[in-house]
């Protein structure tokens, strides 16, 4: 059976309007919708959000430098096996355990009071950040929406369940994944996917892709 992602309007509380000024009333159908997606599809495209298309291709054009310098300076800033950050090789990581390795890259930026393992590329730092800082807006934002979907006393409660968000110590996490060209003598493993299916951790994800799409809801 094939399943309808909703798509959302954002504009009443999108990243261009002050928060503050936006009453509950205004957003409660938009908070309902946006709970009855997560609740009925756990999905949900959102439109109209205010995040600026500029900055979403500028930081996949850094994170497209860094994957493809060569390994041996990859190799730096590479994930240590008891941590969350840093580069983590094509096929060393499995999301899904049946599967064999999948056949991408990923690099997990450093959290707010983080500064190790940050790629020295050209406007890779400053770009992440700005990202960043973006991403938790939104976040917020969507946090908001919920507590109101939930018909909860506090509009902000899910937003103060979340103040660590970012910092050292929360599993909260910016992950930029490059899925190189397959090269006609490349073998591929039985079973071997780009990236296994899986269920994120956490409360939120925020998905940005480009035009090769790819996702598969299940």
């Amino acid at each position: 059976m094939t399943t309808t992602i909703p798509v959302l309007d954002m504009s009443r509380y999108s990243l261009d309007v002050v928060s503050q000024e936006v009453d509950t009333q205004t957003i409660r159908s938009l908070a309902e919708s946006l709970c009855g997606a997560f609740r009925d599809v756990g999905f949900c495209y959102i439109t109209n959000h205010g995040f600026k298309q500029s900055l979403i291709d500028r930081t996949m054009e850094v994170a497209c430098t860094f994957f493809e310098m060569p390994v041996e300076y990859k190799n730096m800033y590479r994930r240590p096996s008891d941590a969350f950050y840093g580069w983590i090789p094509q096929g060393t990581e499995s999301l899904n355990q049946v599967n064999r390795f999948d056949y991408k890259e990923a690099y997990n930026y450093p959290p707010v009071d983080g500064t190790e393992l940050i790629p020295d590329v050209k406007d890779y730092k400053v770009t992440m950040e700005e990202f960043r800082a973006s991403c938790y807006t939104l976040g917020h934002r969507l946090f908001d929406l919920m507590s109101v979907g939930m018909a909860l006393e506090d509009r902000d409660f899910l937003r103060k369940c979340h103040t660590l968000l970012g910092k050292k110590g929360n599993t909260s996490g910016l992950r930029s994944i490059y899925y190189p060209p397959l090269p006609p003598n490349k073998d591929i493993k039985p079973n071997q996917v780009r990236c296994g299916e899986h269920s994120d951790y956490g409360s939120l994800t925020l998905l940005f892709q480009d035009d090769a799409g790819g996702l598969e809801v299940v």
